[in-house]
């Protein structure tokens, strides 16, 4: 059975993740964080190697499977309500932890009542995703990789 893991709330950041691990975090309405963790073994990746990136331009971090860091950019620069930049960001890869330069591009697409819609597009690559922001410009809905659910919501498969 995965070790149960809880802790009081003290900060808006779950319990970390150990590297090589899985898990579903939930908070509950008292504040208490809990989570299912399963070991994974040993954490990949090896140590740094190669020229570092020239970071001089990045003001914010991407983290890999963390659609949370793609808010940051937004915020700051004001696109929930208009206009786009593109910016270099320090990009970190997960699970490997590897850190490159990034060149990204963010356009306000639409704003309501409800939130925002900002395109991201990645400007070495082909991808690209709507955003969904709520009004405080927080994401909510990142196709293909996170969704913000609601209380009593369920995010893990199969929980």
């Amino acid at each position: 059975m995965p070790p149960q893991v809880s802790s009081p709330r003290s900060s808006t950041s779950p319990p970390p993740a150990r590297a090589g691990a899985a898990g579903c975090f939930s908070a509950a309405a008292e504040g208490d964080w809990s989570a299912d963790v399963e070991d994974g073994g040993d954490p990949p990746g090896s140590a740094w190697g190669g020229e570092r990136p020239d970071l001089t331009e990045a003001l914010d971090i991407d983290i890999g499977f963390s659609p949370l860091t793609n808010s940051m950019p937004i915020l700051r620069q004001g696109l929930r309500r208009e206009g786009w930049r593109q910016l270099v960001m320090a990009w970190v890869s997960v699970p490997d932890l590897h850190v490159t330069r990034s060149r990204q591009r963010y356009e306000h697409v639409r704003a309501d009542e409800r939130g925002a819609t900002v395109r991201f597009l990645d400007v070495d690559s082909e991808f690209t995703a709507e955003l969904e922001l709520d009004p405080a410009g927080l994401l909510v809905f990142y196709p293909g990789l996170a969704r913000r659910v609601g209380d009593g919501e369920m995010a893990c498969r199969g929980r």
